[in-house]
């Protein structure tokens, strides 16, 4: 019995220090300082607004897939909504100073507003903006952020 017990401890031993000396990863950026996963000056995002009632789409709000980037083209998260026609979809404030909100209009052509911090923008005005094809449109923004 006290054998069994004897190499029981070793092999919890043997286990303990082949964790304690193994690599660690990467820190997660999310556990950063806001300062340091995230950097000001000119940011962009990537917009992927799917129409509504299409076959990849077929609820009746259209959907937006939107990607962010500070200024020095860390990608700061991707956040997938389907906000009611005329309202907005919030990007946490976790990945930038302020919290982002893009707000869909009520119909195809109008154009996407943002709201960042106290700017207030349009995607027919910050953004490159391709036509509806196959049930979406992508466009390219930037801001001061």
């Amino acid at each position: 019995m006290k054998s069994i017990i004897a190499i029981t401890s070793a092999i919890l031993t043997t286990l303990s220090t082949l964790t304690s000396a193994a690599p660690t990863s990467t820190p997660d950026p999310a556990g950063l300082p806001l300062e340091k996963r995230y950097i000001n000056g000119w940011c962009t995002m990537h917009i992927t607004q799917h129409q509504r009632a299409e076959p990849d789409n077929p609820g009746p709000n259209y959907t937006l897939n939107v990607h962010v980037f500070s200024a020095d083209g860390a990608n700061q998260g991707v956040d997938t909504a389907s906000p009611a026609n005329g309202q907005g979809m919030y990007i946490t404030r976790d990945a930038l100073q302020w919290g982002l909100t893009v707000a869909v209009g009520n119909v195809d052509q109008d154009p996407l507003r943002f709201y960042y911090g106290g700017w207030v923008g349009e995607s027919s005005s910050a953004c490159r903006v391709g036509k509806y094809d196959n049930g979406k449109r992508e466009m390219d923004c930037g801001w001061t952020c």
